[in-house]
């Protein structure tokens, strides 16, 4: 058993400082315990209990921990639970045994904490899952990031059997925890009915199901690194992707099935399966503009053929100022955007804009121009008495919804349209075109 954890103690990104043992006193934690003793020469070693006040015996076997963890020469920290919950008790008890291990490991610069979790326990989560429709594939991790460490279980691919054998041979006692054989607890339901009665269908059935987990695992490690590469190519900025790389339903389904990891690490939350069917179906769609709302404030939404994961604040129109631009003037609209306005063809803008994308708009004679936002019933000359509404204009132009509010509208006095920047110029009339209309509109943006 000490091999089991000196091979997951090298799988760390660091060496550890500590080994912290979750330790509860039953069989498992006990043989945790006395494998990791004998490393005790290499690293410092401390046992965390939990006593969660749930049963009379709770207090004995706290002091049993504490009597084998001094036995060993180990120091022993315990957390009670002054106030245990009366609903949800798993969850709630897991809940204050995690925080109270997180508490300890921020007191170290490198801790691992080791549980004892093993093979029979893999295939009840994996079980558990299943049955209530989660992606059963993907059970209990052998290393997961915790506080300022890791969780490391080295047992996973070890029996319970094979640890109470451990214990024997050692001649090690462990106490007994009743609420193991309580059927009230769906997993307990799975330990001692579910399983035995398919093992008597198939007595290699715990060997086959986690060789079906493994072999599909792979498989999905083969689709995630297919989405992985459509991804990265796809990808034109920061949650932007243009959909015209993926061409087939095959791409298309790598690329949502590494979306689901990459949303899960950004936001710190897993799709439900509904949100991936939609986000498939959004993908095969030929509508021009759709939007999905993934979580809080964040939403995936579709244009033509671009793909935004946006947060709300974007997606919503808001007012922005008002922008009054005097003629033979320049100024930054954002750190990422100057505009000058004038009667100077050759101005030159500032060096920190001067290989941005430029663009230019003839201006008819008049003192100042004003930038702001486009309004509803907006239009912009496009020939001699023909007109176009923006809305109309930015369809045609494929503008994303999410980005037509933060368009920029150049007005004259009247409020009459001279130029959408950077897309389009208005008309100018044959009245507007004389020797006096030298006045030019320079406008200039990082990419």
């Amino acid at each position: 058993m000490k091999a089991f954890i000196q091979e997951i103690l090298t799988e760390l990104p660091y060496q550890p400082d500590i080994l912290l043992l979750a330790v509860s006193g039953g069989s498992d934690s006990v043989a945790l315990l006395q494998a990791a003793s004998l490393l005790h020469v290499d690293y410092p070693i401390c046992v965390l209990h939990a006593n969660h006040k749930l049963r009379a015996s709770a207090d004995d076997e706290a002091r049993f921990v504490q009597t084998l963890a001094e036995q060993h020469g180990l120091e022993c920290q315990v957390a009670t639970w002054e106030a245990p919950a009366q609903r949800n008790i798993e969850q709630a008890a897991r809940t204050f045994r995690y925080r109270f291990f997180a508490e300890v490991m921020q007191l170290y610069e490198r801790p691992v904490l080791l549980t004892a979790h093993h093979q029979d326990d893999q295939v009840e989560t994996l079980l558990r899952k299943l049955i209530t429709g989660r992606p059963f594939h993907q059970g209990i991790p052998k290393l997961r990031p915790l506080a300022n460490g890791y969780v490391a279980r080295p047992f996973l691919t070890v029996t319970k059997q094979e640890l109470r054998h451990y214990l024997v041979t050692q001649q090690i006692e462990y106490v007994e925890d009743e609420s193991n054989q309580n059927l009230k607890f769906q997993r307990n339901r799975l330990r001692h009915q579910l399983i035995p009665q398919i093992q008597q269908e198939n007595p290699q059935f715990v060997r086959d199901f986690l060789q079906v987990v493994a072999d599909y695992n792979e498989q999905e490690q083969v689709v995630l690194n297919l989405g992985k590469q459509l991804f990265n190519q796809a990808q034109v900025a920061p949650n932007h992707w243009h959909l015209a790389k993926l061409q087939s339903v095959e791409q298309k389904y790598a690329f949502v099935k590494y979306f689901q990891k990459y949303f899960t690490t950004q936001f710190q939350k897993n799709l439900k399966q509904n949100q991936i069917e939609q986000i498939q179906q959004l993908l095969q769609t030929s509508a021009g503009e759709k939007e999905l709302k993934l979580a809080e404030n964040c939403y995936l939404m579709r244009s033509y053929q671009d793909l935004y994961l946006q947060s709300r604040q974007i997606v919503e129109k808001h007012t922005k100022d008002v922008y009054t631009l005097k003629c033979n003037s320049g100024f930054y609209l954002s750190p990422d955007e100057w505009i000058y306005f004038g009667r100077q063809k050759d101005i030159l803008p500032p060096p920190a804009m001067s290989d941005c994308a430029k663009f230019s708009i003839s201006c008819p004679q008049t003192s100042a121009l004003e930038i702001r936002p486009p309004l509803a019933g907006d239009k912009i000359a496009i020939a001699a008495d023909q007109h176009k509404k923006l809305a109309r204009l930015f369809i045609d132009a494929k503008i994303p919804k999410h980005q037509r509010s933060q368009m920029r509208v150049v007005v004259d006095a009247k409020q009459r349209v001279i130029g959408v920047l950077p897309l389009r110029q208005a008309y100018l009339s044959k009245s507007d075109k004389t020797d006096k209309m030298y006045y030019i509109t320079y406008y200039y943006r990082k990419n």
